[in-house]
């Protein structure tokens, strides 16, 4: 049996704001440069946007944040599990924001 200690979200070890707008998605390594594995992040953003899957690099107008990615809600905490070398690319939907990047322990 797992103790306790093995399932608890520990508290947030390094936190990054990425500010965004509606008409380019932005893409940010908020990664520690450190980090040899697979981290867990929360995102939260301040207004309704859009997240792409996490990737290493992004063409813009391509395949970064946009119509086919992920709708993060305003004001919504997600978590996902993610490799420390992706980017994160996001846009807002009708306005400018921020993002903040937590990374988990």
């Amino acid at each position: 049996m797992a103790a306790l200690n093995d399932s608890v979200m520990r508290p947030a070890k390094e936190i990054a704001k990425v500010a965004f707008n509606a008409a380019t998605a932005t893409s940010s390594s908020a990664m520690p440069a450190s980090a040899s594995s697979f981290l867990l992040v929360q995102l939260y953003a301040t207004v309704n946007c859009r997240i792409a899957p996490f990737k290493k690099s992004y063409t813009v107008g391509t395949d970064d944040a946009g119509a086919n990615s992920m709708p993060l809600p305003a004001n919504t905490p997600m978590v996902f599990k993610i490799s420390p070398e992706h980017l994160i690319s996001v846009i807002g939907e009708t306005a400018s924001g921020s993002l903040y990047i937590t990374i988990m322990e």
